[in-house]
Order: structure tokens, then sequence, then C-alpha cells
């Protein structure tokens, strides 16, 4: 039991060290920024594309008693084209603000980064 806790003892001061030594990036600069830009830019790229072209969809229906399908045309209303253009570019917008964010903790902190990277390194060579 004695060299579990020896070990356990190594790890907590290890990642002390490390959590001590990390220097966050401006939340503003490397999340706030990028989000609300690339928001923009896509919301003007694909909002119109998802809006015009958008406008109807063929819904069909078969019936139990018959093999036959039934088709028509069905019209997508105006609030759920608006709400799939917002999730579409919310979720692009996510996940751009976080690889900015990611950049910048690298930029701020490149022994972390290193670390980070070198585990990846070592855990794809072993598998």
């Amino acid at each position: 039991m004695g060299i579990v806790n020896e070990i356990g003892d190594q790890v907590s001061r290890g990642v002390k060290g490390i959590s001590d030594n990390i220097d966050p990036p401006n939340y503003v600069t490397w999340v706030i920024i990028p989000f609300v830009f690339s928001y923009i830019i896509f919301s003007m790229l694909i909002g119109p594309l998802i809006f015009k072209n958008f406008t109807s969809t063929t819904m069909c229906e078969k019936k139990e008693n018959n093999k036959n399908e039934t088709c028509k045309k069905v019209t997508v209303s105006k609030v759920f084209r608006i709400f799939i253009i917002f999730i579409i570019v919310t979720i692009i917008s996510v996940l751009i603000a976080t690889t900015f964010y990611k950049i910048g903790l690298y930029i701020k902190n490149p022994k972390l980064a290193m670390g980070i990277e070198t585990t990846k390194l070592v855990k794809d060579a072993i598998s």
C-alpha cells in the first residue's frame, strides 16, 4: 500500500505543478471575438443558401393496408429555416472558437503544448 500512496503523491505533485504554471489566454481575445466574427461570416455565407434553397421538401407516407406510397410536397416554414441556420452557424462558430482557444493556450504555454502533443505521439506509437 505504501507504493500506491507514493505514486499518488508524485502524480498529485506533478498535476499541482502543471496547474500552477498554466497561463490561461485571454477569453475575450481567443474565444468571444473568433466566435462573433465566425458567426457573422457564416451567417452571411450559409444563411441565404439555406433560406432560399430549403423552401419545400417531399414527404412520403406508406399506408399499412396498401403497398403504395403517397407523396406530397410540403413547404418548410420560415421559422424552421431560421432555426436551422441558427443551429448550424452556432455549431460551426463554437468549433472555430474552441480551436482558437486551444491555439491561444498553446501559444501562451509552449511547455504544456509540448507535453500534450508528446503524449498524443506516445499514445499513437504504443497503440
